[in-house]
């Protein structure tokens, strides 16, 4: 658990004890330039890590009841539609390439939690704390804040398929291949030609 956190003992919430942002200055903005995101120092992408690392120890160690009111996760994110930044479909796109480039893919570390298991993905300029079945956030070097992206309901299925494929190729399962699919059976109305 990163250090600028602590445990208390009121049924293990976690509880940010160094100096809190002002948090309108939180909210998510437009994407930065890719030259902005580029020029991040390393500073701010350990920072990054670290925050999400700070969501996933929340989304493994709270029950999914007690999450949504006592985390620090739900309290600063903000819930964003994937459509609505170009930045966001395109790290859904990275994440997929992550699912299946292979089993024990280095970016993803996988964890059992309360809840069900719990997945960190660190990419090249995001990092996504996600739980199967539960929420998935998103801290990002070209849009501040943290966006909880799991609640689009035109990506609710695609993201819940997303996190199940990270969560088992970071458990060391082989990455799901299409290509073994079976054709699907014909059916009454097709005709024979």
């Amino acid at each position: 658990m990163p250090a600028d956190f602590q445990r208390l003992t009121d049924g293990g919430r976690l509880v940010h004890v160094m100096a809190t942002s002002d948090p309108a200055d939180s909210r998510p903005h437009s994407a930065v330039s890719d030259t902005e995101a580029a020029a991040a120092p390393a500073a701010a992408v350990t920072s990054r890590e670290t925050l999400a690392g700070s969501l996933a120890a929340e989304l493994r160690d709270m029950p999914a009841s007690v999450w949504p009111a006592r985390s620090r996760g739900a309290a600063s994110s903000y819930v964003v539609f994937l459509e609505d930044e170009v930045v966001l479909v395109d790290l859904v796109v990275v994440l997929w390439d992550i699912a299946r480039s292979g089993p024990f893919p280095p970016e993803v570390t996988v964890q059992s939690g309360v809840a069900g298991a719990v997945v960190l993905v660190h990419g090249p300029d995001f990092s996504v704390a996600g739980r199967s079945g539960g929420p998935v956030l998103v801290v990002s070097d070209r849009i501040r804040g943290v966006l909880r992206i799991d609640r689009d309901p035109s990506w609710q299925q695609e993201l819940s398929a997303l996190i199940g494929e990270l969560v088992a190729v970071g458990q060391g399962a082989e990455p799901f291949d299409e290509s073994m699919l079976p054709p699907p059976p014909r059916m009454p109305w097709h005709r024979d030609r």
